[in-house]
Formats: C-alpha cells, sequence, structure tokens
C-alpha cells in the first residue's frame, strides 16, 4: 500500500485542502480541532474491536475518518481507502438515479406500465416501474425464492443462471409463468428482480448496454475512475473464506457495482446536492413505502423529516454499508463501510460503530425508554380512556378498542388529505401529540367484498382482508351527526418497530408496546371497512394507478381519511355520492376505489380513472367487488380474478340470496392461504356486524349498532 497515494487521493476529495494526516496503523484523519473528540472514539474502536475492512466518515467538504483493518488485498497488504470491494444491494441506488434520470428527460415515465416494455407479462397486470423501483410490484424474489421463481426448474438451470450463460428472453420466459405474490401496488416486498427488470428497461429506452450507461452518466462525469458494473477482475479485496464467487452475471442493476469508499463518497456528495438528478426526483427517491427508490429512509425524531437515507450490499463474499445522515440545518456526514467478512458478526460490529458515531454527529437515536416518555405525553383524558380501552380477544391475535372523544374529523374535511403521508402529518398534529413519526409501517393488503340478501331480504355486505402481517382489530367510535360506528382494520397500521430492526422482523409487532399503544389513536382513520347506526357501510379496495394533478379547486382526500368521512357524514348511498362531489381523490398515490352500500339495498362501487370519479351500479341485485379496477375492464382481469369468478358465480346460481353461515363459508374459502386476516358480514337492515378473525375462524363476533 502506497500511503502517499491514499492522502492524495483524500486531500482530492476534501475539497483540496490538506488538513488530512496519516496517523499509523493503516489510518487517516482530519486534524481538525472540532473533530479530535470522535477521532479519539473511532481510534479506540478500530483498535479494540473486531472491525474488519474499508471504514470511512466525512462530510460534504471533510474527510474526518477512514482506515483499513483485520483483512488483506490481493497483494498481501492491510485494506485501504483504495481497495475495492463488491457493493452488493447499494447498486439499486445507482440504478433508481438512471431511470429518475431517464424521467427527467421524458424518455420514460415512472407511471408506464411494466408491460409496455414486457408485453408477453400478462401476470403484470397494472404494474408501474414506480412499483418496481419502490419494491411493491409482488414479482419473486429470483434470488431468495430461486425454486418459486424458476418454476420448480431451479436446480436444472442453476448453472447457467449463476454462470451468466442463460440468455436473457429465458429469464423473462420464467418471469412470465410465476405468478406474483401480491396485487402490484398492495404491500412491499424487497426483491432483486425489480431492479434486474429495471436495468433492462434502461437498455430498451436507450438502446445502450446497462454497464455504458452506467459509466457515461455516473462513472465518468464524477470522477469514479475505479467503480465498475458488470465487470469481473477489478475486485482488489480477498474475502476472508479466501474464495472469491463473483455475482456480476446474475445481478445486473441489483447487485453488480464494485467500487471502494472514496468513489461511493463521490457518489453520496453529488446524489445529495442534487448534481446528478433534480429536487423533484429526488422527493420521489425518499418517498418511502417503507422502500424508496433505491434507498431505505428512517425518521428518528418526532415530527421530522427522514434524517437518515441508507441502503446496505450483500454479496456472497462481501458487505457493504452506505449511511447518509442529513438532519435538516446540520452538516450531511456519509458513514461507508466495506468489508469482506460475511458473517453476523459485521453487523453486530457496525451497529457498535453506529454507537460510537451518532452522539457526535448530532443524531442520536431515540432509545426505548424515549419512546415512552413520547408515548404517554397525553393531557387529553379521552386519549388515555381510548388507549385503556384496548383488548385483546381471547385466545386469538385480534384487539377491540372503543374510541372516546374527537378525532378532529372537522378540520381534516376542511384541509384534506392527498396521500398516506398527508394523513399521517395531520394525525400526528392532532392525536398524537408527541408520539413519533417514524417507524410507521404501512401494511396493504388484497380484499375481496360483495352486497346480497338473506332470506328475510335483509342486505349484506361481506367482505375479507388478507395480508401476510396479522393484527386484526375492531373500532367502535360515536359521532353526533351519524351516531354510533364499527371499522375493522388491520392494526399493524399503527405499529411501530426499533431503528436497528430488519424488515421481516415485523411479525414480532404488538400493540402493548408502549409506543403502539399510543398509536391506536390513529385507528379511526385506518378502517377498511365498516358501518354506521344508519345501516351505510363502506368496503375500501387499492388497485396501483397513476397519480392525477387536479386544479386544486377540490379538497383531496385519500384512502386513509376516506372511510370516516364517509361513515361519520352520510347516511345512504346517495348522500355519499353527493358528499364525494366535494372532495377529489385523484392526485392519491394508489388510485382508490371502494364499495358504499346502505339499509335500502342501494349498492355502487367508485373509481377514480383519468381523474374523474366513476359510479359504478350493477344490474343484478348484487354486485361483487376486488383488489383489480372495474371500469374499462369488461374481462374482469386482474390479480384475484379466479375467485371474484367464483363469487359472481355462486350469488348468479342463487339469485343474490346468502345466509350468514353461506357469506363466511365463501369469504373463507376465497382467502389467499397463509396470508388471511379477517372476514365480516355487515347486515345493513338490522344495523349488525359478524367478524370472525384468522387463523382459525373459530369465533363469530357480533356487534349491535
Amino acid at each position: 500500500m502506497n500511503k502517499d497515494n491514499v492522502l492524495n487521493e483524500l486531500v482530492k476529495l476534501n475539497s483540496g485542502v490538506s488538513d488530512i494526516a496519516y496517523a499509523g496503523e493503516h489510518i487517516w484523519h482530519s486534524v481538525k480541532a472540532e473533530y479530535a473528540e470522535l477521532i479519539g472514539k473511532l481510534t479506540d474502536f478500530v483498535k479494540t474491536e473486531n472491525i474488519r475492512g474499508t471504514l470511512l466518515l466525512a462530510t460534504d467538504s471533510d474527510i474526518i475518518w477512514t482506515s483499513g483493518s483485520r483483512s488483506k488485498d490481493i497483494d498481501g497488504e492491510i485494506v485501504s481507502p483504495l481497495t475495492i470491494y463488491e457493493i452488493g444491494s447499494v447498486t439499486k441506488s445507482f440504478t433508481a438515479t438512471l431511470i429518475m434520470k431517464l424521467d427527467e428527460e421524458g424518455k420514460l415515465s415512472i407511471w408506464d406500465n411494466v408491460t409496455k416494455y414486457f408485453p408477453k407479462y400478462e401476470k403484470a397486470g397494472d404494474m408501474r416501474i414506480f412499483n418496481l423501483l419502490h419494491m411493491s410490484s409482488g414479482i419473486v424474489n429470483f434470488s431468495q425464492e430461486p425454486d418459486k421463481f424458476f418454476g420448480g426448474n431451479y436446480e436444472a438451470i442453476r448453472k447457467s443462471f449463476w454462470g451468466g450463460t442463460m440468455p436473457e428472453d429465458d429469464f423473462l420466459e420464467y418471469l412470465y409463468k410465476c405468478d406474483l405474490n401480491f396485487v402490484p401496488g398492495t404491500n412491499f416486498e424487497y426483491s432483486n428482480t425489480n431492479y434486474r427488470l429495471l436495468a433492462m428497461i434502461l437498455e430498451m429506452v436507450t438502446g445502450r448496454t446497462y454497464k455504458d450507461l452506467m459509466y457515461d452518466m455516473i462513472f465518468t462525469p464524477l470522477g469514479m475512475t475505479v467503480t465498475s458494473a458488470g465487470t469481473l477482475g477489478d475486485v482488489t479485496s480477498v474475502p476472508e473464506t479466501g474464495i472469491y464467487i463473483p455475482e456480476v452475471f446474475t445481478t445486473k442493476g441489483c447487485g453488480d457495482i464494485h467500487s471502494n469508499v472514496l468513489d461511493l463518497l463521490r457518489f453520496d456528495r453529488a446524489f445529495f446536492a442534487g448534481q446528478i438528478v433534480g429536487e423533484k426526483s429526488l422527493d420521489t427517491m425518499f418517498q418511502f413505502y417503507p422502500y424508496g427508490c433505491g434507498w431505505r429512509g428512517w425518521k428518528r425524531y418526532p415530527g421530522g423529516d427522514y434524517d437518515l437515507i441508507c441502503h446496505g450490499g450483500s454479496t456472497i463474499s462481501f458487505r457493504c454499508q452506505n449511511y447518509v445522515f442529513c438532519k435538516p440545518e446540520q452538516p450531511r456526514y456519509y458513514l461507508i463501510f466495506m468489508s469482506s467478512c460475511q458473517n453476523d458478526e459485521v453487523d453486530e460490529v457496525f451497529e457498535k460503530l453506529l454507537d460510537v458515531t451518532e452522539p457526535y454527529i448530532r443524531c442520536p437515536i431515540i432509545e426505548a425508554e424515549e419512546q415512552k416518555k413520547y408515548a404517554f405525553r397525553f393531557k387529553d383524558e379521552n386519549k388515555n380512556r381510548t388507549m385503556d380501552s384496548l383488548r385483546k380477544y381471547p385466545g386469538e391475535n385480534a384487539y377491540e378498542i372503543t374510541y372516546y372523544g374527537d378525532y378532529a374529523l372537522d378540520e381534516l374535511l376542511k384541509c384534506g388529505a392527498v396521500d398516506e403521508w398527508a394523513m399521517l402529518e395531520f394525525q400526528i398534529e392532532h392525536l398524537y401529540e408527541g408520539v413519533r413519526d417514524d417507524f410507521l409501517f404501512q401494511c396493504k393488503h388484497n380484499c375481496f367484498g360483495f352486497t346480497a340478501r338473506n332470506a328475510e331480504g335483509d342486505f349484506l355486505l361481506c367482505h375479507n382482508l388478507d395480508n401476510p402481517k396479522k393484527l386484526p382489530g375492531v373500532t367502535l367510535a360515536e359521532n353526533a351527526v351519524t351516531g354510533k360506528t364499527i371499522g375493522i382494520s388491520n392494526m399493524l397500521y399503527y405499529c411501530c418497530y426499533d431503528f436497528h430492526t430488519e424488515w421481516e422482523w415485523f411479525d414480532d409487532l404488538t400493540v402493548e408496546k408502549p409506543i403502539n399503544r399510543a398509536r391506536v389513536l390513529g385507528t379511526p382513520y385506518e378502517i377498511q371497512d365498516g358501518m354506521n347506526a344508519h345501516g351505510l357501510a363502506l368496503v375500501i379496495f387499492t388497485a396501483s394507478g397513476t397519480e392525477i394533478e387536479t386544479d386544486g379547486k377540490k379538497i383531496p382526500l385519500s384512502n386513509h381519511s376516506l372511510y370516516r368521512a364517509i361513515i361519520d357524514r352520510c347516511k345512504t348511498v346517495s348522500e355519499a355520492l353527493a358528499f364525494l362531489e366535494q372532495y377529489t381523490m385523484s392526485p392519491a398515490d394508489n388510485i382508490t376505489h371502494f364499495q358504499i352500500a346502505d339499509a335500502s339495498g342501494d349498492s355502487v362501487i367508485i373509481e377514480y380513472v383519468g381523474g374523474e370519479m366513476k359510479i359504478l351500479r350493477s344490474d343484478k341485485p348484487y354486485q361483487v367487488c376486488s383488489n383489480f379496477l372495474i371500469y374499462g375492464n369488461p374481462e374482469m382481469d386482474g390479480f384475484g380474478k379466479d375467485r371474484y369468478l367464483a363469487y359472481q358465480e355462486y350469488l348468479d346460481a342463487h339469485d343474490g340470496i346468502v345466509d350468514e353461515d353461506m357469506a363466511f363459508r365463501l369469504l373463507h374459502e376465497n382467502h389467499i392461504p397463509g396470508d388471511e386476516n379477517y372476514s365480516v358480514v355487515f347486515n345493513l337492515t338490522k344495523r349488525t356486524a359478524a367478524v370472525e378473525f384468522a387463523p382459525e375462524f373459530a369465533v363469530r363476533h357480533r356487534y349491535q349498532l
């Protein structure tokens, strides 16, 4: 290792100022007095902890610290800031940036349907590039579920796939045959396949290779001279196992880039300064559902912005962590770590590193005891009564809560909420009074509903909900206009998780946690279906679609505010339709459609298409609804078409007459196996609700309004 070469590169990145020194033991750091205490802590940390690899901490103007420790490069030397590693999934930040760049240039739109580029992909339905970017497509992850993705043929094609000899057309044929894990836009699931498809789209749009685009649009302009895409033979770090298995053949767009900490800093600085894509694109990329566009985001202050933007990468041989701390009105800090050690100890050491650095860069994590303090800062006694009313159904993983007091609906109807994030901000201001707005997991769902009659002539609205994350709950409330109301939802909407958790750990969530008991104050606005004392009921479905810019003359509602507005202000379907004319749902991030029915038997399905509200009625005394849009879809094509037809067939054969037991049987038979949450039958005539919870559906809970 040439220490002078390292120092020269550091000075270039340090605004040309040579206030960096080599401190021995493969450590370089700033000599500025303001960083002295932090540098002392980092020195002790690197010497005492088993940190293996290359580390860098910097701001936009200063290199604060960089080091190499306990790992070797191909020359047998200790690794340094010049050592090149595979950065794995950090590649996604680059791929998403190129997509947004082409969106800015008008060469594609992130709202393009995926079938525009893959016309044979019939299972895609209404999937958009937006869904690929945000990991909400439902596409199976080829690297995590290879047997499912490759149709049980994985062992036969394993060598050709990982060896890079499988033609892309063959890869696409497997994609086209593989069922989605969920309806696009209704859930989140991390999948490398999304970003491999984005790389293909980049090539289709430009007529150039993904590799050339990376060099010409990012690497070369930013002076990233050692960074590569889709390249073999340039990695200079030696894996701890001594065995290097390259992955560039299979991870184009999702994990193929190689780089060092200095080049990655060059990218980070330019990206966050808006030098690659503009502010509007950055805003889109930093919309976390809960995944952004090639980035993850965390909010760690009450009512604050996303102040930690990051992504990790893991390949067979290497790991990379790219963390950017960007609290408003403070310097951005970049913490980058690359390692050739592939085990859990690497993650544990990085966690300790965060604990060392964060107090000095003024972005501390709020710990569990602090969460409790935020969770119980309520002066309104009604809010304490509401939280205290939370109870668990005996023997079932389901809850009931009674909401006491005002939940500020009048204020909401004056200002509106364009999407779930605006709705969340409204709740923070009017309901939570100090509860943190970070770490909220927004569960999406799949569901079916239908209206019918029983033999006595009572009108019914029936509905089921599916989601792999299960925590169903019933919310009881009362208002001055429509009286008592009942709503059913997935209570994971209101659960928080801690900073160091991973996405797949959400199964451990519980509303007994202090912070989550406070979160349930948001339940009035998170209902999926419900009914009021006048027999008006509403069921919400989502179907991904294009956001529509409006003239601003109508107040926007989102799917999270719709239920409460209708149920608390309307008594009949006709009143609901007149009410909706005053508002618009067209700008919503998920185009919503929903079914409303009342005690007279009137039933409609509402959809927003091209900025217009479409009112769909049935020519029969019953009506079926699902997640896919019905307007302009005579073949009823979409995810779950078979279940839609099963409902329709039964109702046709029985003239739309079902008793309660048969209604529940139909709902249970048409759940997605393993994802069941609950089934509910509303008797609009008698104003009753019957609810059964997954997985056993053993107890039928009854409510009378």
